[in-house]
């Protein structure tokens, strides 16, 4: 890894670490689209968030990813759970979800990218 990926992955994983849950999104999203579901999408979205905010932290220290959360950084947030797939056509309607949604994939792709 060079310099400057280095440099940019501590600056996303400091953009992770100040990001703000979406806790009311969610909760309407529960609500309005999975209330008959016993998945919980606020829980599987923040264990989503949380693997790629540890997976930062190890990059950006210069470790090496485990195996295992490497294999699980290779999947997008809706093919880790595509029982809330019905959901990519409504996420304008959800705007600080989306936002954060889109925050953590593409540091997902950046850290793939960098460290794979």
């Amino acid at each position: 890894m060079n310099k400057g990926d280095k440099e940019l992955l501590t600056r996303m994983y400091s953009s992770l670490k100040n990001s703000v849950y979406p806790e009311n999104d969610l909760l309407e999203i529960q609500d309005e689209l999975f209330s008959d579901e016993e998945e919980s999408i606020g829980l599987d979205f923040d264990y989503y968030c949380s693997l790629i905010a540890g997976s930062f932290s190890y990059a950006a220290a210069g470790k090496k990813i485990p195996k295992h959360q490497r294999y699980l950084l290779k999947d997008s947030f809706f093919d880790t759970y595509p029982q809330y797939s019905v959901l990519k056509s409504k996420l304008d309607a959800y705007t600080d979800f989306n936002t954060e949604l889109s925050k953590f994939e593409d540091a997902r792709q950046t850290l793939l990218r960098i460290t794979f």
